[in-house]
């Protein structure tokens, strides 16, 4: 069973591995996208084989050259001493050339409000394919629960309250349909505006963590653990790194809305709402479209 080389690893998903022994399955395929689970002692650990031409995310174990793989979606096979066997594959990650996934990008609370109105303006004319987006900008008229259940998350981002951050989280975990719920992108991308602009974000984001699992998929809390440790794709970090120019983000802005039919849209609507929640009084907030995100949700790409 040859090595499959050049192999490139993802710092957040290739320290996981290491020193991991387990059992792993296809979880599902996509077009540049499969997806391997690996059963262990404690939650499965989720793995994007990244074929040429994909999106880097802080999954992604990439293949460069390689666009299709012979690999059965019954096939089952081992993680043992860093080395993934599965069918005629075998994916040494002791041997991969590790992509740095972690947010480095910071900004200061002062630069958050002309930064966030040039995101909002550039966004304005882009096509949207669900209502989510729209509602973090020019909301609609919110229901009682999505008001009660705003109030109970910027309270807790406030005063730093794990409880009430949980509470708030839970409530959004799983919802939605999919393989990842609306709600829980939303999450995610209130997490990466944590990452991007709140002093201690590990203190944010580890309640939100523990309230959404057991609560949504294997896949979706695998999405969410990378955002709670500060972990994004390729085309975040392209987003947010460049924080010091005041260039058009039009062409990064349509790559993070990309993924899925609603993930990338799902996603951004929570990082904005977090950085609103973060850096505008109460009054001022809009509602999170709790209505809206109940019916969104998808697979990611």
């Amino acid at each position: 069973m040859p090595d499959i080389k050049p192999v490139i690893a993802g710092s957040f998903i290739r320290s996981r591995l290491l020193g991991m022994e387990g059992t792993v399955t296809v979880l599902a395929r996509f077009t540049g996208y499969i997806y391997l689970a690996v059963a262990h002692a404690g939650d499965p650990v989720i793995v994007v084989i990244t074929l040429s031409g994909g999106r880097i995310g802080p999954l992604s174990i990439v293949l460069p050259g390689h666009r299709t793989l012979p690999l059965n979606s019954s096939a089952r096979g081992r993680l043992r001493g860093g080395v993934i066997e599965i069918d005629a594959l075998r994916i040494n990650l002791h041997q991969a050339r590790i992509h740095e996934s972690a947010l480095k990008a910071r900004m200061a609370p002062a630069r958050v409000p002309s930064w966030l109105e040039g995101v909002l303006r550039d966004l304005a004319p882009l096509p949207r394919r669900t209502a989510i987006l729209p509602s973090v900008s020019a909301p609609a008229s919110p229901s009682a629960e999505a008001r009660a259940l705003t109030r109970l998350f910027h309270a807790g981002l406030a005063s730093g309250h794990a409880r009430d951050i949980a509470m708030a989280a839970g409530r959004l975990a799983g919802l939605g349909r999919g393989l990842t719920p609306g709600g829980d992108d939303f999450l995610c991308g209130f997490m990466v505006a944590v990452w991007f602009s709140a002093p201690d974000p590990i203190q944010t984001c580890m309640p939100i963590l523990t309230a959404a699992r057991g609560q949504t998929t294997s896949l979706s809390l695998a999405f969410l653990d990378a955002a709670a440790h500060g972990h994004v794709s390729d085309t975040w970090r392209d987003f947010l790194e460049p924080v010091s120019h005041d260039a058009p983000r039009t062409g990064v802005l349509k790559n993070v809305m990309a993924p899925g039919f609603s993930s990338g849209e799902d996603t951004l609507a929570g990082f904005i709402w977090g950085m609103q929640a973060m850096h505008m009084p109460p009054a001022a907030l809009p509602p999170i479209p709790l209505d809206a995100l109940s019916a969104m949700g998808g697979a990611p790409d």
